[in-house]
């Protein structure tokens, strides 16, 4: 869900450029794929290998990934061209961290750990005392077709300039 809606608005706000949506399969990569360094290798042959594509906007689905592709545009010297996002932000924190906002990661739809936790909780109490399995918990989120309930969680985009602010709320959730 997360590539196909990443593409559906993409198009929705530069329809223009819709033609300009560049895949990147990190899957093809195997074992190095879904990792840092695989997302690294894999930004590089992309942005090298189209010249014709001035400026890019990498939304990467898991937030390491999103750090390899800020550090590919690094090493090809394209920090002016290139700006990074993605899905989670613990990353992207620790990004913030280390370069103080100075990168082309500049965003990421950060899901709060705390309310991720509570659903996290509910669900290992209730298999473990035996009031429900995983086939019975949450039967309003089981989606037609499976047998098992997809939580679906709220992100808010959070940004070098919002993130201390959503960190703020995130330590007043804990009080």
């Amino acid at each position: 869900a997360r590539e196909p809606g990443a593409v559906d608005k993409f198009n929705e706000l530069f329809p223009d450029a819709a033609e300009n949506y560049v895949p990147g399969d990190l899957l093809a990569l195997g074992n190095e794929g879904f990792s840092l360094q695989g997302a690294n290798n894999l930004t590089t042959t992309l942005l090298s290998n189209n010249p014709d594509i001035e400026y890019w906007f990498v939304v990467a689905n898991v937030d390491d990934w999103a750090q390899g592709a800020a550090r590919a545009a690094e090493t090809l010297e394209m920090t002016d061209r290139v700006l990074v996002t993605s899905v989670q932000s613990d990353a992207f924190l620790k990004e913030m961290e280390s370069t103080g906002g100075d990168t082309t990661y500049v965003a990421a739809a950060a899901v709060s750990s705390s309310d991720f936790s509570v659903y996290m909780a509910q669900c290992l109490v209730s298999l473990l005392d035996g009031t429900e399995t995983a086939e019975t918990i949450w039967p309003e989120y089981v989606e037609e077709g499976s047998s098992y309930p997809i939580m679906k969680v709220q992100a808010e985009m959070i940004t070098k300039d919002t993130y201390e602010d959503y960190l703020k709320a995130e330590q007043e959730k804990l009080k």
